[in-house]
């Protein structure tokens, strides 16, 4: 009961604009952890992103080799997860203009001695997207041989910065 009637004596009293503050600061959102409902949920949105994107590519790899006598080693696919869509499909040698943001993120020298930074197909689907307006972090890029369609593991240069790997 105390402390009742002390916090109610400073709401009239000279401490009045102090505690107009501190309700203010109370009183703003909070973002807070998901429960155990919210994170299943979550796990099943971002498992059928991750699920998506290497359909994607394995649905491209097949177009390539009907059309194409000398498909390309690898075709990526990335799946934007704030929309779970597939925003961009490419493939290793290929030329798309690199952003800086995700030229920064390339190792420099290149860890991989047999290609350069930006011959992957990741860096291809990734700037891509980007240059469709997708964040960076938001991407789940997968990989795969373009000859059979089997997951490709990231190389050494794209392990370090391929976004949703996990």
């Amino acid at each position: 009961m105390a402390t009742f009637s002390t916090a109610a004596k400073a709401r009239r009293g000279p401490f009045r604009k102090l505690v107009r503050k501190l309700e203010i600061t109370l009183r703003k959102p909070v973002v807070r952890r998901l429960g155990p409902l919210g994170r299943s949920i979550d796990m099943r949105l971002k498992s059928k992103d991750v699920d998506k994107a290497p359909r994607a590519a394995q649905h491209e790899a097949a177009r390539l080799r009907a059309s194409i006598a000398c498909p390309p080693a690898a075709v990526s696919a990335a799946v934007d997860q704030t929309s779970g869509e597939v925003v961009a499909v490419g493939h290793c040698r290929h030329s798309t203009p690199v952003p800086p943001e995700l030229m920064a993120k390339l190792p420099d020298p290149p860890m991989e001695k047999r290609w350069s930074v930006t011959n992957c197909g990741e860096v291809d689907v990734a700037s891509k997207a980007m240059a469709l307006g997708s964040k960076l972090e938001d991407l789940v890029i997968r990989t795969v041989h373009a000859k059979d369609g089997s997951l490709f593991p990231p190389c050494d240069n794209c392990d370090t910065w391929v976004p949703g790997k996990d």
